[in-house]
Formats: structure tokens, C-alpha cells, sequence
């Protein structure tokens, strides 16, 4: 499919021409749903969203047929509304991934914070009591353990969570995209 996708950049706006001879290229041949509904081939979404920077403000789809297909008019409509509909189905994918991947975060967060107040309670406990600098050892490697507890939490809510939303916004911004369907010259 790579030989047939182009992306051009016209007055701030991405074009991707999309130069279809066979159906199956471009849709998921083992999808048995009508034109309109068919998933996209896995190689042509792959490309789509490889090609794309995430710094688009506007995306425009022309799509090119040969001549037959583009006188089929169930494909020569139907391929539009299936590019619309892979894209929003994708995002909302990514609207789930993206609330289920909160809910981990915000239980990972609060079980970090338990456990941190658990380790620094016992590190001040072991410590005070002794002052052994292997006790006072195991004492801190409790603060250090504790902390480190807390890395997926924020992982998550220093990056994670800004990738996600990227995704979600890039997976509307496809389906949102103006498409022409053009037969092939």
C-alpha cells in the first residue's frame, strides 16, 4: 500500500491520496461486513497513522479508484464513510484505553501513597530506636523502596495520559476528514 499512499501539505492543510486498484488492498479482506462498514486493511491504517507528524491541524483523504471500481457506486460511496468509520471506531478505543488507563492510574497512585506512608512509618520506627548504620541502612532503603512505588503513578500522569489524549485527538481528527473519492486519471 506504501506505493500507493501519498501525503502532501497544501496551505497548512495534510493531503492523503489514497490510490485504491483492488478492494482488498485496501480494506481487511477477512471483514464480511458491506463497503460502507469494512474495517481497513491493517498495512493501510498503519501507513495512514505512520505518516502523520500528531502536529496536523487539518487532514483532508482523496481517494483514487480505478475506473471500474469507481463506477461501482456501493464501493465508490461506501469507501469514504468506511474510512470515517474505521477512525472514529478507533477512537473510541482510544476513549476506553484511555479511561481505563485513568482508573489504573489513580488506583496505582493511591496504593503508592499508602505504601510510602508505610515505609517512611517504619524507616522512622527502625531508626529510632537504634543506631546501628545497618539498621539506619534498611531504614532508608524503606524511604527509597516507598518512592519508588509511586514511579508508575507518575509515569502515567507525566506521559501516559498525554500520549493517550494525542491518540484520541488524531483518531478525531481522521474521522472528522474531509474525503473525496476521485476516479483514478
Amino acid at each position: 500500500m506504501q506505493d500507493r499512499c501519498t501525503l502532501k501539505r497544501e496551505n497548512g492543510e495534510t493531503i492523503i491520496e489514497l490510490k485504491v486498484t483492488d478492494p482488498n488492498e485496501f480494506y481487511n479482506p477477512f471483514d464480511p461486513s458491506p463497503a460502507a462498514q469494512k474495517d481497513l486493511r491493517a498495512e493501510t491504517a498503519g501507513y495512514i497513522l505512520e505518516t502523520l507528524t500528531g502536529k496536523e491541524k487539518s487532514v483532508r483523504f482523496v481517494i483514487y479508484l480505478e475506473e471500474k471500481l469507481y463506477r461501482n457506486s456501493e464501493l465508490s460511496s461506501g469507501i469514504g464513510h468506511a474510512v470515517s468509520a474505521y477512525f472514529k471506531s478507533k477512537q473510541s478505543a482510544a476513549k476506553h484505553r484511555h479511561l481505563i488507563e485513568k482508573q489504573k492510574g489513580r488506583r496505582y497512585l493511591i496504593r503508592g501513597l499508602l505504601f510510602l506512608i508505610v515505609c517512611v512509618v517504619l524507616s522512622s520506627l527502625i531508626t529510632t530506636f537504634s543506631e546501628n548504620s545497618i539498621v539506619y541502612a534498611v531504614g532508608q532503603s524503606l524511604v527509597v523502596i516507598g518512592w519508588v512505588a509511586l514511579w508508575k503513578p507518575a509515569e502515567f500522569y507525566l506521559y501516559e495520559n498525554r500520549d493517550l489524549k494525542n491518540d484520541i485527538s488524531l483518531m478525531k481528527m481522521l474521522s472528522d476528514a474531509c474525503i473525496e473519492v476521485r476516479e483514478m486519471a
